[in-house]
């Protein structure tokens, strides 16, 4: 059953990336920090707000996040969703180096940019509304820990932005 859903997943993510293959406009980038993996900051005149792969991580800021604005966000694993409060789980064995999370958000406000951290570095962007997909989670998103999934959309639909939305849903996962 899991790998039915793993395969399910990957044809739906391979369908929604031949959908947008045309390459977006570039512009230039300001300036800006961007903390590494290691930690220390770097201000290198390239942002990594449309390359999630490079060596940069997105975090989101620190802050005291309470629910604001207005939507709901659920997220799916194969055991269960996080609807009602409930804490979702992910099994995972030694070989799992990548699995899927569903998320589902409802009345987001379509127009912003819905920035979603995992554990609190940027997974993805992209625009939530009434909206149904999944993102990919990787190693370090399946520690045998809970993790935190956080939606966060900002007024500007840049970091740094007021916060105009911000909803949270938690995932636990076990050892086979």
């Amino acid at each position: 059953m899991k790998k039915m859903v793993a395969i399910i997943l990957a044809l739906m993510m391979a369908a929604a990336a031949a959908g947008c293959g045309a390459s977006a406009p570039t512009s230039s980038r300001s300036q800006k920090s961007v903390e590494t993996l290691s930690g220390e900051e770097s201000t290198n005149g390239e942002s990594p707000d449309n390359d999630l792969t490079s060596s940069a991580v997105e975090r989101l800021p620190d802050g005291d996040y309470k629910d604001i604005g207005k939507g709901t966000l659920i997220i799916a694993t194969e055991g269960g969703t996080s609807e009602n409060g409930n804490l979702p789980v992910i099994f995972v064995d030694k070989s799992t180096v990548m699995d899927g999370l569903g998320i589902h958000t409802s009345e987001f406000d379509g127009s912003k940019l819905s920035y979603v951290y995992v554990d609190g570095v940027l997974n993805s962007k992209d625009q939530y509304g009434h909206t149904d997909t999944s993102i990919n989670l990787k190693r370090q998103n399946l520690t045998v820990v809970t993790h935190k999934v956080e939606v966060v959309q900002y007024d500007t639909d840049k970091l740094g932005g007021k916060v105009v939305t911000y909803k949270m849903a938690s995932y636990e996962v076990k050892a086979e």
